[in-house]
């Protein structure tokens, strides 16, 4: 195989993998109850309810979706990116020093 061609189904195949993991974490790790994403989920889709929700944890699912939405511009990836931002904004947002904080 000539190597555009590896890298054109190397992309396909990459592509599809994202969509995998996408459609796993916003429909599994996406916490109806509480908002937001929840704390701990495992491989498989069990969810510890009682998982803490940190700051880290949270701006990575942002910084996740957000860069996915650049790479496949789903409307889907988008409101899950703001579903992950609303929820740093109202949880872990300082008003009064600004910036992000909490566990």
């Amino acid at each position: 195989m000539e190597p555009k061609a590896a890298f054109v189904k190397l992309r396909q195949e990459m592509a599809i993998e994202l969509e995998r993991i996408l459609e796993f974490k916003g429909s599994c790790a996406a916490d109806t109850v509480n908002g937001g994403f929840v704390g701990k989920i495992t491989h498989s889709g069990l969810v510890n309810a009682l998982a803490n929700k940190g700051v880290i944890l949270n701006a990575r699912i942002l910084w996740t979706f957000s860069v996915a939405y650049r790479f496949n511009r789903s409307e889907k990836t988008e409101q899950l990116a703001e579903r992950a931002f609303g929820y740093l904004q109202s949880y872990f947002w300082d008003k009064e020093n600004g910036g992000l904080s909490g566990g």
